[in-house]
């Protein structure tokens, strides 16, 4: 991003597909600056091939650590979820949807 010289140019960060790299976490606080939005994303093993992502909070994903060190460095942008994969598709889509909400203000607001 710094070689290319435009202000306009961010990130996004997709937990889904970096969350589980201690190196990528390590560098949120330094990199916060930097992301323009979030991808929320959780699954129970890394991704391999098919999307299989599971509710927000049930996977192996460390959100809540990811959110506090974004936020440490200063972000404050915006926050998607993204819900897709078999086990997601199994849910009622109401109660999906509620959960969701609730594990997003849970882990914004601690």
């Amino acid at each position: 991003i710094d070689s290319i010289k435009c202000s306009r140019l961010k990130l996004v960060l997709d937990t889904y597909h970096f969350g589980l790299d201690p190196a990528v976490v390590e560098r949120l606080p330094e990199l916060a600056s930097r992301i323009a939005l979030v991808q929320l994303g959780d699954a129970r093993r890394p991704p391999q091939g098919e999307q299989d992502r599971c509710r927000l909070g049930d996977g192996e994903i460390p959100l809540p650590e990811i959110v506090r060190r974004l936020t440490r460095g200063g972000y404050d942008g915006f926050y998607e979820l993204e819900l897709l994969g078999e086990e997601i598709e199994s849910f009622d889509y109401a109660e999906l949807l509620k959960v969701s909400k609730d594990s997003f203000e849970q882990l914004v607001t601690n």
